[in-house]
């Protein structure tokens, strides 16, 4: 219902005005559980006969799927028709051939395939489409099925149109055989008459991360939507509503526990940290792919840790026992270089712009050697997908030298010493490839975000560490499996059980625009606020004029409850101040204002506001700025306010410019911590910092709904906005 609220005088605010408040219902999109079959007799089947591709010729259907065995013939989803026991089946083949197959109208002369060996890893979450358009005239391309974004195989249709629906079942055939032993999560049907494009397709994939079909820039709404997360439970079986239609689903045979909480997430997940003192993994073999071969290509992520140790060796493989000789190492020279060694580090060698990489923050080396092109052009080194090579220099040697031990990463394998500091993602090495062409370079490198390297188009490498999203710890030692061909799994030395970290890569490319009309994140309650006493708050903006009283964050509900606001103050020209509200229990604001104007119009500025106890401070692109005002209360008194991103709710005020990477913490941040956060300029990643909100502002979310990415889980909806409102204007583009 509506609200009126009247306004004192405080802050400047008018008396007597009243604005009337809508009542949103839209829920934000959350993707956070999906359905287990055990491979046995789990099935989730229809109540009523499936109509929505009846004597369809248009029609794409949409879903993710994770194995926990590679056995063949496990159906994910099956419908009959009035014409055919096989009306529509999608199912995993097994076998040799590692690939799904989909039918429609029977067996024979209807399918599509998404070729050998496409999916071969278990625990894995893939996304699925499948889409006909029997209209077109080549019967080759009708029938398509697509594996994360990416058209598969090959297909052959000839029936003229689909027969007419009666039973659907998912997890297994409609008599319960075939069933599938893994998780299948999000699935959705758009009827007659909708062909997804390959962009669609892409949009709906969403770099994996599973995200709200009904809201996409480009995708139109499925007429059919399952989402788990809507089931309800009756004691003896689940019900799974269609979120678009009024088609029902019934679970056989299955639990409560059948719903878990395992979904799709980014791909780059854990990372490993090493001290620099004896973390260490070695291989449990000799790395002998390389020997006598010329070419070689190796891929890292890389956050190195400034200071000592100068020197460190990333990765090495020795070819005797004398210090620094390797068939190859990878070395980092803090002041110096970056150098990839083929016999040691004053001889054959290629080298690169150490000044390219930014010590404390995420990089992607690339390196990539040919000993058979010209003297001066065998290396080449790329740093987040541009060529930084300062020097070729591997003389006449023709071949990698004979490799005499296992494979060393975070150590010099000879030496036992320039152990590296700093934490490492996604080792790769593809054994034989020189992938030094622009297209494998930014494929590799894309855009910063860390991808398959087994399933990006490009040839697999030969030896793939995920660092961390499947390896195992035994009470000791962590076991790090080798995803690519060579089978070599490592072992760690001296790590410990916290040495596994969430630390990962992080791009920002996109922010929220904000019009100053009345454009604003709606973030409800955040009960995890009352009665802080330590709290912290980053964000970045830029603002489009240089205007006072504009809004960044506020949790308060002005002359009602309500906890602090963020926002600008007076304006000198193109500059504005800054001030920070606490209220205090008696309702009264207390007021901070910075003495200088730090908030420059039209370029992006870093804020952090940090509050102990009473005590405050406030932080403009890494500085400490000087304020005057209130005292300030000693805690968050109220636990009811409204927390919003780009207005005052019952103020209005709202923020006019960009607003990017909006995070709350429940503790006071140090002013190294405030360093590091702005990081020059770069925004980058939060995750070790352990904000209780994190909201990335357009980047991996799917509109209108902003991801919380902390521990509180408070997602934010975008209000009177468009997904236009999600701009590619980012902190230091």
């Amino acid at each position: 219902m509506p609200t009126s609220i009247n306004f004192d005088k405080k802050l400047g605010f008018i008396n007597g005005t009243s604005i009337v408040l809508p009542t949103s219902t839209e829920q934000p999109f959350l993707d956070t559980t999906s359905w287990f079959g055990d491979g046995i007799d789990d099935q989730l089947l229809s109540t009523s006969n499936f109509k929505s591709i009846d004597n369809g010729t248009q029609f794409s259907w949409s879903f993710w799927f994770k194995l926990d065995t590679i056995v063949p013939n496990q159906t994910l989803i099956r419908l009959n028709t009035d014409t055919s026991t096989r009306g529509f089946h999608v199912y995993f083949a097994g076998g040799a051939s590692l690939q799904l197959e989909a039918f429609v109208e029977g067996s024979s002369a209807n399918w599509t395939r998404s070729g050998s060996g496409s999916v071969k890893q278990i625990n894995k979450w893939y996304h699925v489409c499948v889409t006909l358009d029997n209209t077109l005239s080549n019967r080759y391309t009708r029938l398509k099925i697509y594996l994360d974004g990416v058209q598969q195989g090959i297909s052959n249709f000839n029936t003229a149109n689909m027969g007419r629906g009666t039973n659907l079942s998912f997890l297994a055939n409609i008599d319960g055989s075939l069933p599938m032993n893994g998780n299948l999560n999000e699935v959705a049907c758009w009827g007659q008459g909708t062909v997804l494009t390959a962009s669609q397709v892409l949009e709906i994939f969403n770099q994996g991360l599973a995200n709200d079909l009904n809201n996409l820039p480009t995708t139109p709404q499925p007429t059919n939507w399952w989402r788990s997360e809507t089931a309800s439970w009756n004691g003896f079986a689940w019900t799974l509503t269609d979120v678009n239609g009024s088609f029902e689903m019934r679970s056989q045979n299955m639990l409560e526990a059948n719903r878990e909480d395992d979904v799709p997430s980014l791909y780059s997940n854990k990372s490993f940290s090493f001290d620099g003192v004896d973390d260490i993994f070695e291989t449990n073999s000799i790395y002998s792919q390389l020997n006598g071969g010329t070419k070689l290509t190796l891929s890292v992520w890389i956050k190195p840790i400034s200071g000592s140790p100068l020197l460190e060796y990333i990765i090495s493989n020795p070819r005797d026992t004398t210090a620094n000789n390797s068939q190859f190492a990878l070395v980092l020279y803090e002041g110096i270089d970056i150098s990839f060694n083929v016999e040691s580090r004053t001889s054959q060698y290629v080298s690169g712009n150490i000044n390219a990489i930014t010590y404390g923050d995420w990089n992607h080396i690339l390196v990539c050697v040919d000993l058979s092109r010209t003297i001066g052009t065998e290396g080449a080194i790329f740093i987040n997908g541009v060529d930084e090579t300062t020097t070729s220099a591997m003389g006449i040697l023709s071949s990698f030298y004979t490799a005499t031990d296992v494979l060393h990463i975070g150590i010099d394998a000879n030496g036992g010493f320039n152990r590296y500091n700093g934490y490492l993602d996604e080792v790769a090495i593809w054994s034989g490839q020189d992938l030094r062409d622009s297209t494998s370079v930014q494929t590799i490198f894309n855009q910063g975000v860390p991808n398959n390297l087994n399933e990006n188009g490009l040839i697999a490498p030969t030896t793939y560490y995920r660092m961390g999203e499947d390896a195992t710890w035994n009470g000791t030692n962590w076991t790090l499996p080798d995803n690519g061909s060579g089978g070599n799994n490592g072992t760690s030395q001296n790590m410990a059980l916290a040495s596994r970290t969430n630390d990962v890569p992080l791009f920002n490319t996109k922010s929220i625009l904000f019009d100053g009309v009345d454009d604003y994140i709606d973030c409800g309650n955040a009960p995890y606020l009352q009665n802080l006493t330590d709290f912290s708050v980053s964000l970045w903006a830029k603002q489009t004029t240089a205007t006072t009283q504009k809004c960044f964050i506020t949790d308060w509900i002005y002359n009602n409850n309500g906890n602090f606001a963020i926002q600008t103050a007076n304006v000198l020209g193109s500059t504005t101040k800054l001030n920070f509200a606490i209220r205090e229990l008696g309702g009264t604001p207390r007021v901070i204002t910075t003495i200088n104007y730090p908030f420059i119009e039209n370029v992006w500025n870093h804020i952090v506001v940090t509050f102990s106890s009473g005590n405050a401070n406030i932080y403009v692109n890494g500085i400490s700025e000087s304020f005057t005002g209130a005292t300030l209360p000693t805690s968050l008194a109220y636990g009811n306010g409204k927390l919003d991103i780009g207005r005052f709710n019952g103020l209005g005020r709202y923020f006019n410019g960009n607003i990017d990477e909006v995070a709350i913490f429940n503790s006071e941040l140090s002013a190294s911590d405030v360093t590091s956060i702005f990081n020059n300029g770069v925004p980058q990643s939060l995750e070790s910092l352990n904000p209780i909100s994190w909201w990335r502002m357009g980047d991996f979310d799917s509109y209108p709904t902003l991801i919380d990415r902390g521990s509180g889980n408070n997602n934010g909806t975008m209000t009177n906005t468009t997904n236009a409102s999600i701009v590619d204007d980012v902190p230091n583009k």
